[in-house]
């Protein structure tokens, strides 16, 4: 019975981490279209609009790249994934955040073009990312970089 709970909550806990991420992606999605609608009314003359756009823009910018939506998502995943930033911490001490991030993407089995947009990334940027993190990871060319993560 107790085990049962247990994995009803790791459930819930898996859905609520997977519901908060498609919701940072479709932040980013919104405000990349913002961003872009901005560029458009930028080009209509009119130096005082231009100022108040550009003053959006750079707000638009600071909320993409905002910690608080990560440091929610790093404690729902840590209580899917207990101690998974620790272990990878522990066995790789020079992973940076970024890294860390996309280890836990890749945990979460997102793909390539999901992993940037919910980073806010290329997906040629992610590939390089994953490729950079295989290096520090000492993986050999063969070996597969999610189902080394999965293991973790």
């Amino acid at each position: 019975m107790q085990k049962e709970e247990l994995e009803l909550e790791l459930d819930f806990q898996s859905k609520q981490l997977t519901t908060h991420a498609l919701n940072m992606m479709q932040k980013s999605r919104l405000f990349k279209s913002l961003e872009k609608d901005m560029d458009a009314l930028k080009k209509i003359p009119d130096s005082d609009k231009n100022q108040q756009i550009t003053r959006i823009k750079r707000q638009i910018t600071q909320n993409i790249k905002g910690e608080k939506d990560w440091e929610l998502f790093k404690m729902y995943f840590e209580k899917v994934n207990k101690n998974f930033y620790l272990k990878l911490k522990n066995n790789y001490p020079e992973l940076t955040t970024a890294e860390l991030k996309l280890c836990a993407l890749i945990k979460l089995n997102f793909n390539i073009k999901e992993t940037a947009s919910i980073l806010n990334l290329s997906p040629e940027t992610i590939k390089s990312s994953r490729y950079r993190l295989r290096k520090k990871l000492q993986l050999n060319p063969d070996d597969d970089l999610s189902v080394f993560i999965q293991g973790v």
